[in-house]
């Protein structure tokens, strides 16, 4: 259940509501109150203007009867109230815990290796972030492994905290009322755990008595999925001989064991003692067992996350679509399977992560731990809610405003908010459900004013009309199966689908035009994306375990035409890998056993290219070849990699890419050209996540050091997009770098790219687009802004969905 959907459910009681009740706040009023006050929290996780905001939406003394009315801002209040946002003086990386009842928490920060830090952690007051006692530090400094961090945990009672140092092998544990420290273990673990009643600590395999400090037992099997079950023992999974399946076994502390579950698949394991269950979290589906191993209820794996929630009274599944806290539904069930309502204290799930001094997101506080997780227990209700909130706001707004003020752009609020739920909507794929709600954000007939104003539901409807995402009824994930690779022609008009079962799609509708076969009609599957012409007229798909490439006509899905790549077999299959079309459709590249091969498209000859063994390659404007030969493993000499440029008769070598201090470090991982051929992604780095921008020399130009893998080449190769990690909005979800190193704001145009993906039936992400940069792409060159990117938008929308829209869009 989303943030809209659980409002508008509360929105439901108001019209069940006593109506002889007469108050001077009107009920539209109130609901868009609670509406602001849910903005602040998702945008900005501010507790303080999210209460502010709730309380100007409920009576300045609420009577008991109040507590029927109004329920949309008394949820609000409810959710900023028992949310806990915790907050640092920079944007630096974090980690965080919070205690189960909400009052302390513990802060620390990740360092970088060989930075010289000593690893440091904070216990805080976890409303007021004022810290409490000393801070707590490790002895040693950080090493050269890797990124570090103190790992933090509280005891289920919020009487004990847990500090664990990896560098010194130790852990503090201290008094969580004021931060006194009450023993030193000589061990460490990634995953402190507090036993059920908080007498014991499990620390990677060794578990510790909290009174005396000695070692109790040390346990076997697979440690890393060990969780408590009872104050005697914990369950755990022991790997058997066959891949990928487990045994759940019962350890007593005293050396008994119990086997639960014999065979299944492997996956995480997590005990809820106080209602007798288990979690086994595999790779296809979340399984609840009872005590005795019997199944209760199962969920599929299409979701962002599954965990226990209310104390491991109720199991949650968290559905992320975007990326963002913003717009992830949450449905809640109980331990038998059976739906239950979404409450407010749902969402303290979510709202646990740890914001820098500029408002983003910084770090995340770990609620997998039923036995310790804060679920919003204890915290106050009703009339108690109203007052305790009152005493925290203090009558301050914490963005200066006064309540009047906040609410003087109710229509910029609503329209927002129908922005929020296009991007939701958007990023499960119904593009239908988004360009609704975008419209509903904006006036019939907008002005460039109120396009400016709303610009938020502008940028929405702008991306919804240019999406070229499909939806399809593919159950996922599938063992032993491809992920279907989507991409879409230059034009926009058509979706070809690569892994098992390949096909041709019409867009924007996403009716099928083709399944895509062999010659003779036979099926076979793609292991790559396919690959279009930049006329948009053939597209190409590599056959799996073959030398093979077929040739499709696009509008109609039929077989033009096969190459056959003489590469050699080095197993029982041959693999290729394609290069696509060269720019002037004329020529089709494969790479293959370190060796480029050319086909001839006017007449289907193939022919290898002379060069040295390649790693990579790609096409660049014209018919030249930017080839890659990257150093072999084992030689520590010469350059890490020498870059070529094939002109279809003789290899040249253009450049060499050394190890550089701050610069490559490792063999190069990959290199992606950019169609105009002036820049290229590069892995190889001394981050194995930071991705560098070289020019076509091998010169680094720029380190991409916070995305997630998914980049983009956009205005003409000139800047690099991706998905921004601390967006706050829907206008910033995307992040920009020039070449030169420079941050730009996103336009309309460059998120077309990144709206390119395969859905499956219930919302579920199967595949990105992020095809070969050098690939010609569909970039919304048709898509209109303004009032007529309006008019093809009503256009989208049937007339019972377009009568439905009008009821609630803004007015100016």
């Amino acid at each position: 259940m989303t943030f809209k959907h659980f409002l508008t459910l509360a929105c439901l009681l108001v019209l069940q509501a006593a109506s002889g009740f007469a108050q001077d706040l009107s009920a539209e009023q109130s609901r868009a109150q609670a509406a602001m006050a849910i903005a602040a929290l998702r945008d900005n996780g501010d507790r303080t203007a999210a209460m502010q905001a709730a309380l100007a939406g409920l009576p300045p003394a609420p009577a008991e009867a109040d507590l029927n009315h109004y329920p949309e801002a008394w949820a609000a209040l409810a959710m900023a109230h028992w949310m806990r946002f915790l907050r640092t003086e920079d944007d630096h990386p974090h980690i965080g815990a919070i205690s189960p009842d909400g009052t302390r928490a513990l802060i620390g920060r990740f360092e970088q290796p060989s930075s010289g830090a000593h690893l440091q952690a904070q216990l805080v007051d976890a409303l007021t972030m004022a810290p409490i006692g000393a801070p707590i530090t490790a002895q040693k400094p950080i090493g050269t492994s890797g990124a570090a961090a103190p790992y933090l945990a509280f005891s289920s009672d919020s009487r004990l905290a847990a500090v664990s140092f990896t560098t010194d092998s130790v852990t503090v544990v201290v008094d969580a009322v004021d931060g006194s420290e009450v023993m030193q273990l000589p061990a460490a673990s990634l995953q402190p755990r507090f036993s059920p009643g908080g007498g014991k600590l499990l620390l990677t395999d060794t578990v510790w008595d909290l009174e005396t400090g000695k070692q109790l037992a040390t346990l076997t099997a697979l440690p890393a999925m060990a969780s408590w079950a009872t104050d005697d023992g914990v369950v755990l999974g022991r790997p058997r001989e066959q891949a990928g399946r487990m045994s759940v076994e019962y350890h007593r502390l005293d050396g008994a064991t119990m086997t639960m579950l014999n065979d299944v698949p492997m996956g995480r394991v997590v005990a809820a003692p106080a209602h007798q269950v288990f979690l086994v979290a595999g790779e296809d589906k979340y399984r609840i067992y009872s005590a005795e191993g019997q199944l209760r209820a199962e969920f599929p794996v299409n979701s962002w996350s599954g965990q226990f929630a209310r104390g491991g009274a109720a199991f949650a599944v968290l559905h992320d679509f975007t990326g963002s806290n913003a717009e992830v539904r949450i449905d809640v069930y109980d331990l038998d399977g059976n739906p239950l309502p979404t409450g407010p204290e749902d969402y303290t799930l979510l709202f646990q992560s740890i914001r820098g001094a500029s408002g983003h997101v910084v770090g995340g506080v770990d609620t997998t731990d039923p036995n310790t997780a804060y679920y919003g227990g204890g915290q106050p209700t009703g009339l108690d809610l109203h007052e305790s909130a009152s005493a925290l706001v203090s009558g301050v707004v914490a963005t200066g405003q006064s309540a009047e003020a906040q609410t003087s752009d109710t229509a910029k609020r609503r329209s927002d908010a129908f922005a929020h739920e296009a991007a939701r909507l958007l990023g499960s794929g119904d593009t239908i459900g988004a360009i609704a709600e975008a419209l509903k954000g904006l006036p019939d007939t907008p002005s460039e004013a109120d396009l400016e104003r709303f610009s938020a539901a502008h940028l929405m409807l702008y991306r919804a009309i240019a999406s070229r995402s499909l939806k399809l009824p593919i159950p996922w994930p599938r063992m032993n199966t491809v992920a279907p690779a989507p991409m879409v022609g230059p034009k926009g008009q058509v979706m070809a689908l690569g892994g098992d079962d390949p096909a041709l799609y019409a867009m924007p509708s996403g009716d099928l035009i083709a399944s895509l076969r062999r010659a003779d009609g036979s099926a076979y599957g793609s292991t790559t994306y396919p690959f279009f012409t930049a006329a948009g007229d053939v597209v190409a798909l590599t056959e799996a375990g073959v030398a093979t490439v077929h040739l499709y006509d696009t509008a109609t899905g039929a077989h033009r035409s096969s190459l056959s790549f003489p590469v050699a077999k080095r197993s029982s299959s041959t693999q290729i890998v394609p290069l696509g079309f060269s720019h002037d459709d004329a020529a089709f590249a494969v790479r293959g056993d370190q060796k480029v091969f050319v086909a001839d498209l006017t007449d289907m000859s193939v022919r290898r290219l002379e060069a040295p063994p390649v790693s990579y390659a790609a096409w660049l404007p014209g018919r030249d070849l930017l080839m890659s030969v990257v150093r072999r493993y084992g030689d520590d000499d010469g350059p890490l990699a020498t870059l070529y440029v094939h002109d279809g008769q003789t290899a040249k070598p253009r450049s060499e890419i050394r190890e550089q201090p701050g610069g490559f470090q490792r063999r190069l991982a990959l290199i992606e050209v950019a169609r105009d051929g002036g820049a290229a992604l590069a892995g190889g780095l001394d981050v194995e996540q930071h991705v560098a921008v070289i020019d076509d020399t091998g010169r680094i130009l720029v380190v991409i050091k916070d995305s997630d893998g998914v980049l983009q080449f956009v205005r003409e190769g000139t800047a690099v997009a991706y998905f921004n990690p601390r967006a706050d909005g829907v206008e910033d979800a995307l992040k920009l770098i020039s070449l030169n190193g420079q941050e730009l704001p996103p336009e309309f145009s460059d998120y077309v790219t990144f709206g390119q993906n395969l859905y499956g039936e219930s919302g579920e992400l199967i595949s990105w687009h992020a095809p070969p940069q050098g690939a010609p792409l569909y970039r919304g060159d048709d898509i209109p802004t303004g009032a007529a990117l309006v008019e093809m938008a009503e256009k989208r929308l049937s007339a019972d969905l377009l009568k439905a829209v009008s009821v609630e869009r803004v007015s100016r």
